[in-house]
């Protein structure tokens, strides 16, 4: 004997029937309690609830009584070395660095911010850890960027003077600095 499920849907005043059975490919997934890495309980379809990266309860469970526990909590290391005691799914969303399970922030195990040089010479104050991964130069804790640590990019260009001992190379005002009063960068006819 097959199953057979009777759907009834009431929309906009229009009754529709839809009958799902073995044969019948529209039937709708089962839903059950799924776990959220929050800790928060929702009915959803196993394969949804995977993909938030939850725990499936198994078919027809339900959120009451609630059978998610509470996520465990650390130590979130943030901006500045302020510690805050959340689970690991909190301080991921609020950008900190988890130091995991059960960890306290007694003694503080956070790291203090600093200067963080890029490529393009401009400077934030970042973790240390930010800075490296983003492809910084991290000039070291408590630093500041007034003034700035960071060097700005050297340029060059052509020596286009036909009486310099340079001339056709490639020259940068760095190699120059303390042997001119001036510089002009412009174009001469």
């Amino acid at each position: 004997m097959r199953a057979r499920i009777l759907f009834l849907f009431i929309a906009l005043g229009t009754l529709v029937l839809s009958a799902c059975n073995d044969d019948n490919p529209a039937a709708p997934d089962p839903t059950g309690a799924c776990c959220e890495p929050s800790g928060v309980c929702a009915i959803l379809t196993a394969s949804n609830c995977s993909g938030v990266g939850g725990t499936y309860n198994g078919d027809r469970t339900t959120c009451d009584p609630d059978p998610c526990p509470e996520p465990p909590t650390g130590a979130c290391c943030q901006a500045g070395a302020t510690c805050t005691l959340w689970s690991e799914f909190e301080c991921g969303t609020f950008g900190g660095l988890y130091q995991g399970d059960d960890s306290e922030c007694d003694p503080n195990p956070c790291p203090l911010s600093g200067a963080c040089c890029a490529s393009d010479g401009t400077c934030t104050v970042e973790l240390e850890m930010v800075c490296t991964n983003g492809g910084g130069e991290f000039k070291g804790e408590s630093t500041i960027c007034e003034p700035s640590p960071c060097r700005v990019p050297d340029f060059s260009a052509p020596d286009v003077n036909s009486t310099s001992v340079r001339f056709g190379e490639s020259v940068s005002p760095r190699d120059y600095l303390k042997k001119v009063s001036a510089w002009y960068f412009g174009h001469a006819t």
